[in-house]
């Protein structure tokens, strides 16, 4: 919910851009931008990424690559 105005202004940044001024060209152009990099903690990782950080594929780089066990007393998933 907190996040909800920086998303919306990264996406309209994204597919309209903002009308900027290159004063080295003395012109204008469309300037258009993303998020590249984060650092956050798993549950911020989780909101911000809208990948499930719990569970069997809680890795987002490799997906249904990631290996895990269940431990045999628990419902716990380790990786």
């Amino acid at each position: 919910m907190y996040l909800q105005p920086l998303i919306d202004e990264l996406k309209e940044l994204w597919d309209n851009g903002v009308e900027t001024y290159d004063k080295s060209m003395k012109e204008t152009f469309q300037l258009h931008a993303y998020i590249l990099w984060t650092t956050n903690d798993f549950p911020a990782y989780e909101n911000l990424s809208r990948w499930s950080t719990k569970g069997k594929f809680v890795c987002p780089c490799y997906k249904k690559d990631t290996w895990s066990l269940s431990l045999p007393n628990g419902k716990k998933i380790v990786i």
